[in-house]
């Protein structure tokens, strides 16, 4: 079974320091070790999804259809007027980042799993409100409420379901509006093992139902997607993308209050290209942050509405 990389090797060799090395911080037990990109972000048989899709080999498909066209992408980026080739090649890698690493499998079965049990016990109480007990169901649900049974959702049919919709989500993003954020500050931009980042404001997001997006593309290089809305059309790359792409410069403060999301939204490692006490510092505060999913339920006189959106917080 080959370890193959959620987290591309030619994503990680653009935050490679004078060293040749990258410099990983582990949320979870505080370690710092420097290491090169192949030795991270891998997972076993990580492009290979078994039993839910026609072709197994789906994923890895996508990943090095977009992998290969990453170097270029970014020299061009760099230039600050992107192609149409550029913009498709950045879309679809960071479709991948946002939809198929292990941060979000984790909260895809979750989300899953909240959702079938919701469904159940909406069915219940409408049924019985309408004077149409189910006892079946009544005893179905008294079982999970007492630990006899839970659900199992498997991984990876989550993982087939975000393959199957990640072109639809790529579409949307190469027709968004980008921000490209050129950072001459002195202190470089970090990434992590879950790079689309964001930055949660809490319960001061303003009722808005997506938040902006970060993507770090090496330490002097970040985009800033606003997701304002989604293409009604089906994903045509022959077409020029109509989202705008904007320029702007960022201040030290702006850097650390991006890398703050960053560190916050990893998984478990938090990556720099040196090796920096205020890195260490930074994975230690956030050890405990990961990205996860609030549910909304909104019970009306004879329905039930459910809702969720992505938040980071501290886990318990």
């Amino acid at each position: 079974m080959p370890k193959d990389h959620y987290v591309a090797e030619t994503y990680l060799k653009h935050f490679v320091g004078p060293d040749k090395m990258l410099h990983a911080y582990r949320k979870s037990d505080g370690k710092y070790f420097p290491c090169h990109p192949k030795d991270i972000c891998r997972e076993l048989d990580g492009d290979i999804i078994k039993d839910f899709l026609s072709d197994p080999t789906l994923l890895g498909q996508y990943r090095k259809m977009f992998e290969s066209e990453w170097n270029p992408a970014v020299a061009d980026l760099q230039t600050g007027r992107p192609s149409q080739t550029t913009k498709m090649a950045i879309a679809g890698y960071w479709g991948n980042l946002l939809v198929c690493t292990p941060a979000r499998l984790r909260v895809d079965v979750k989300s899953h799993d909240y959702a079938v049990m919701q469904h159940l016990r909406a069915t219940d109480a409408l049924k019985t409100q309408a004077g149409r007990p189910d006892a079946k169901l009544k005893e179905m649900l008294q079982a999970f409420d007492s630990g006899m049974y839970r659900l199992d959702t498997e991984p990876d049919a989550m993982r087939a379901m975000r393959v199957r919709h990640v072109m639809r989500l790529a579409w949307t993003l190469y027709n968004s509006n980008w921000i490209i954020i050129k950072n001459n500050s002195g202190t470089g931009f970090l990434t992590s093992d879950n790079p689309a980042s964001f930055d949660d404001p809490g319960i001061w997001r303003g009722g808005k139902p997506s938040l902006p997006r970060y993507l770090p593309i090496s330490p002097n290089l970040c985009l800033h997607w606003d997701t304002k809305e989604r293409p009604q059309t089906d994903p045509d790359f022959s077409q020029p993308p109509k989202g705008a792409v904007r320029h702007a410069t960022i201040e030290t403060r702006g850097v650390r209050r991006i890398n703050r999301a960053i560190a916050q939204c990893a998984e478990d490692l938090v990556i720099s290209s040196c090796k920096h006490p205020s890195v260490e510092s930074l994975a230690r505060k956030y050890a405990r942050h990961k990205i996860d999913v609030e549910f909304i339920e909104i019970r009306g006189p004879d329905s039930f509405i459910f809702g969720m959106r992505d938040r980071v917080r501290a886990r318990e």
